[in-house]
């Protein structure tokens, strides 16, 4: 591809001495491999399957921008959505609040055991 310095704009030369710089300089793609289980960097983006778990060191930045390429996000958010994982947290804290009433009433706190009820009462509304 040849660029005519008189015609080409600031950005123009920029991109171009980026794509000189990289060609040159960067490893290779296909240069690039795990040394534990000899997965390539070009194996892992034609797939999206790495060899081992030194894999993920390995190829960090570009596993990142393969992320976000495929997902639209570069990292992991969880596996329910997010209603679902908010409705699991509130269960937990209402487990917990319950075991916390059960003891304030086992040591007779009972101001405390009082307390907790209204919580665990507010709680189970918010979860209907």
């Amino acid at each position: 591809m040849f660029y005519n310095p008189f015609e080409a704009t600031k950005n123009d030369l920029a991109g171009l001495f980026n794509e000189m710089y990289y060609e040159t300089h960067a490893p290779r793609k296909e240069n690039i491999y795990c040394k534990r289980c000899k997965t390539t960097l070009l194996d892992f983006l034609e797939t999206g399957f790495v060899g081992c778990s030194s894999c993920y060191q390995t190829f960090l930045n570009d596993a990142k921008s393969f992320a976000f390429d495929v997902h639209g996000m570069g990292g992991h958010v969880g596996k329910a959505p997010k209603r679902e994982a908010t409705k699991a947290v509130k269960m937990r804290e209402l487990e917990n609040l319950i075991k916390e009433k059960e003891k304030a009433l086992r040591i007779e706190d009972y101001d405390r055991a009082k307390e907790l009820k209204r919580l665990i009462d507010n709680l189970k509304e918010e979860l209907k």
